[in-house]
């Protein structure tokens, strides 16, 4: 039985990792709504983390003393990642990356290996340009060993949304995920759920709790063998790339 992680009460760890955002109200469009989540904030309620049980790893990113202590944080080149008061899907911080061309700016945490991974996290894409013939990582899944099976969450150029699958940097599957150009136009809750049996994986993304798309490779089989890593933020190569990208109410638990 996994034990629920609070800012607010933990010891800071040094580690990595990824984020859910549950219970959360949406519009008849489909676009999340935080007018709930905000106005319970505005008058004295609890916080988003107050209301999640049964996640390793809850971050609202509104605690500003311990900040992103609990996080592993990679930056280059200029990028920037932290806590930021100008927006977010319930009030008053989320979590803002930026970077450009040749800039990393991403926080991650390590999960002990299990079976089953769900993560629900609200994203909100500020900017995400992509130049000729590249990508932009925007979330991503990894092995700790050497980071040799990696799952990302990319835009690639032509402004296609894609997740995928990789074994040694060689793409082994990818699904189309061209309804998360939603992301683009406001708050939106991803929920990834990732499960391993005895011989593959399987990955499925939904929006809003809309199904998008699954990939299944054979890979990571065994309770996802030594363990996982869970990074948000923004990788960005060489070229004509600006990457600007929120997080908030970031929910994990395993199975």
């Amino acid at each position: 039985m996994q034990t629920a992680w609070s800012k607010r009460s933990a010891v800071a760890l040094v580690s990595i990792g990824w984020m859910v955002a549950c219970g959360e109200s949406f519009s008849s469009t489909g676009a999340a709504s935080d007018g709930g989540a905000d106005a319970a904030f505005e008058a004295g309620g609890p916080r988003f983390c107050d209301t999640v049980s049964g996640a390793v790893l809850c971050d609202d990113f509104d605690d500003r003393a311990s900040g992103l202590d609990a996080w592993s944080t990679t930056v280059s080149g200029g990028g920037s990642i932290a806590i930021d008061g100008t927006d977010s899907f319930s009030a008053p911080h989320s979590l803002l990356a930026r970077a450009s061309s040749e800039q990393n700016a991403v926080v991650s945490y390590t999960l002990k290996p299990t079976q089953k991974i769900i993560v629900d996290v609200s994203i909100k894409v500020e900017k995400l340009a992509v130049g000729a013939n590249t990508l932009v990582r925007f979330a991503s899944l990894t092995t700790t060993d050497l980071e040799a099976v990696r799952l990302d969450f990319i835009k690639v150029a032509g402004g296609t949304y894609e997740l995928r699958a990789s074994v040694l940097n060689v793409v082994k599957q990818t699904v189309s995920l061209e309804k998360l150009a939603a992301l683009e136009s406001g708050w939106h809750r991803i929920t990834w759920t990732t499960a391993g049996s005895s011989d593959s994986t399987t990955s499925e993304v939904k929006l809003d709790g809309e199904t998008l798309g699954a990939l299944k490779f054979a890979d990571v089989p065994d309770g996802m063998k030594n363990g996982l890593r869970f990074h948000l933020g923004v990788v960005v190569p060489a070229g004509e790339n600006v990457a600007e990208v929120r997080y908030d109410n970031v929910n994990v638990s395993l199975q």
